[in-house]
This record gives C-alpha cells, sequence and structure tokens, in this order.
C-alpha cells in the first residue's frame, strides 16, 4: 500500500503542466524564420497571428481564436 501512495506521489509531482501559448516576435526582419524573440501570451490565447507592417519588418500578436 506505501509503495502504491509513493508511486502517486511521483507520478504527481513528475506530470509535466500545460504551458501558455508562446509567439515568437522581431522586427526589421526578411522572413519569420529570424523571429527568435519568445513572447508569452494570455491563457485565453489560442493562436499567434503575424502582422507584416511593411516589406522585411513584422510584428507577431497573441490572439484568441473563437472555436479553440
Amino acid at each position: 500500500m506505501r509503495a502504491l501512495l509513493m508511486a502517486c506521489l511521483a507520478a504527481v509531482f513528475c506530470v509535466d503542466f500545460a504551458n501558455s501559448l508562446t509567439c515568437y516576435t522581431c522586427s526589421n526582419q526578411i522572413s519569420n524564420s529570424e523571429c527568435l524573440k519568445a513572447s508569452p501570451c494570455a491563457k485565453n490565447d489560442t493562436a499567434c497571428m503575424t502582422t507584416v507592417v511593411k516589406i522585411g519588418a513584422g510584428e507577431s500578436r497573441c490572439h484568441e481564436l473563437p472555436g479553440l
């Protein structure tokens, strides 16, 4: 019985809790492959959206998409 309790406690402490969504942001880059700065999103955000301001520059924002 004690072994079962210890196994359950170990399982609880080893469980990886879900992380919030992380988007990557950048500015003055030619492509998204150079956007390496991680920006955490709010808990209710379900997607990242990239907005191109002009050719070679963009920014990334987190958004909540309905139904996801």
